[in-house]
């Protein structure tokens, strides 16, 4: 697969319009993982917000067998945040992380914390028929 590029902008505080591009970033997965992705200021500092997603349509029992067994402790030491996106139509979650300026260390953890995505993602969809029973119920 080719790399795609994934676009930082600046979202402004008061208004939510997103202001500036702070940097273009190779990606080595499939973007559609990505739902949304921008920086905001917080106090002094800029900070990343990573919407990352499952790609198609799942039955509700599917749904929630993803939410659950989706470890969202991987990023303990990668990330100031990683949570639930609980207003995403497929299962998702948010990843906070501080914005970095040199371009090709911003490059690396995009690309470090969307491995750890696509790897838990595997390991949970591959699960899916040994649970099913559970959530079926």
């Amino acid at each position: 697969m080719e790399n795609i590029s994934l676009v930082i902008m600046e979202k402004e505080k008061d208004t939510g319009f997103l202001s500036r591009e702070l940097g273009s970033y190779e990606v080595k997965y499939d973007t559609e993982y990505v739902s949304s992705i921008y920086a905001s200021r917080e106090d002094e500092n800029l900070y990343v917000n990573m919407y990352l997603t499952v790609p198609g349509e799942f039955e509700d029992w599917k749904y929630n067998a993803i939410l659950d067994n989706y470890d969202t402790g991987l990023y303990k030491d990668k990330a100031l945040l990683a949570e639930e996106d609980e207003d995403s139509y497929n299962p998702g979650w948010v990843i906070k992380f501080l914005f970095l300026e040199n371009d090709n260390e911003m490059e690396e953890k995009i690309n470090e914390l969307l491995g750890i995505h696509v790897s838990e993602l595997e390991r949970v969809l591959s699960q899916l028929k040994n649970i099913e029973d559970e959530y079926r119920d």
